[in-house]
C-alpha cells in the first residue's frame, strides 16, 4: 500500500484446510509442499498452523509503502475451475503478538543490492 492507502495485488496463495499436511519437496526445499495424499478434518476451537505458499514474485516497495496481507475462507466472487467453493460461513482466529506462531517470511534485499 502506498502512504495514500491505494494497493496493489502482489501474490496470491491458496490452501484447503483439510490438506495442510506438508512434507519436504527434494526438487524444491525452499518452498512448502503439500503432498494431498488425504484430507485432515479441521478440529474446532483448537489453533492450527497452516503453511500457504505464496506465488514467487519480484516487488520493490519503496520507503514509506507498507504489505497488507488478506485472509479469505472462500475465493470471493473469483472462479476457477480447480477450487471447490463451499459458500458457508466461516470464522478465522489468528494469533498475534508476544507467544503467536503466526508469521509471514519475506525475503529482503539489503539496500544497495539492486
Amino acid at each position: 500500500m502506498n502512504p495514500s492507502g491505494v494497493g496493489a495485488l502482489v501474490t496470491k496463495g491458496w490452501l484447503r484446510a483439510s490438506h495442510r499436511a506438508t512434507s519436504v519437496d527434494a526438487v524444491q526445499p525452499y518452498k512448502v509442499h503439500h503432498p494431498h495424499t488425504g484430507a485432515e478434518p479441521v478440529p474446532v476451537g483448537v489453533p492450527v498452523e497452516y503453511a500457504i505458499d505464496l506465488g514467487e514474485t519480484s516487488q520493490y516497495f519503496r520507503p514509506g509503502h507498507r504489505i497488507a496481507i488478506e485472509i479469505k475462507a472462500q475465493d470471493g466472487d473469483a472462479v476457477h475451475f480447480w477450487h471447490h467453493g463451499e459458500p458457508h460461513e466461516v470464522r478465522h482466529d489468528i494469533g498475534y503478538g508476544p507467544g503467536a506462531v503466526s508469521k509471514l517470511l519475506l525475503p529482503v534485499i539489503p539496500p544497495g543490492a539492486r
